[in-house]
């Protein structure tokens, strides 16, 4: 292979590299940005709901939305959590056995480093996040029951309505916390055939 197309693929891994970390940067703030508006705006749905309830009557509508939005965050932080984290993995497999002394770089270090390998820090912030999620669904749940006059005027729709979120809303909160924490033990098909021998 002549020197200049040699030359010429660093440049393209290098402008690569370059690229896929302000996306893993662009994602990283965006999932800052999820934590802190799930954090408060959900608590602040809810409030509103309380609110619009006690006020006009009209709060059915707010606490109903609710659970759907908190699912929805859950599964934009597992979106962009994920996405980080087969960044990370492209970049060690393709990018930095090309371009790094030893073919080793930031991603490859963290993936050899015993201590790190676990991403023990990432373990904690998803599960506190799923924590805080999960008590938010059951407790905009709760506020539906005890807070929500009756949907369209029958009590008994209130009660499915209330165990469809329940059932519904933790399976797929268990379901979105069940894949960000395999996200993080993503391993392209090549490391996990090696990993399995």
């Amino acid at each position: 292979m002549p020197e200049i197309e040699i030359e010429v693929e660093k440049q393209f891994l290098i402008s690569e590299f370059e690229a896929l970390r302000a996306e893993v940067s662009e994602r990283l703030s965006r999932v800052f940005k999820i934590i802190i508006q799930g954090l408060f705006g959900i608590p602040a749905v809810v409030a509103f709901a309380r609110f619009a309830e006690e006020k006009a009557d009209i709060g059915e509508v707010f606490f109903l939305i609710a659970p759907p939005i908190i699912v929805i965050f859950s599964f934009l932080y597992v979106s962009e959590h994920a996405g980080v984290m087969r960044l990370g993995a492209y970049i060690r497999t393709q990018i930095e056995p090309e371009i790094a002394p030893n073919g080793h770089g930031w991603e490859s270090w963290l993936n050899s480093n015993t201590d790190l390998k676990t991403r023990s820090v990432d373990n904690y912030l998803t599960n506190c996040f799923f924590a805080v999620v999960s008590l938010y669904l059951a407790g905009s749940i709760l506020a539906f029951a005890w807070f929500s006059g009756p949907v369209l005027g029958y009590p008994q729709l209130n009660t499915i309505i209330m165990w469809t979120y329940a059932v519904v809303g933790t399976l797929l909160v268990t379901l979105a916390w069940s894949i960000a924490l395999s996200a993080q033990k993503f391993l392209p098909k090549e490391e996990a055939k090696q990993s399995a021998t």
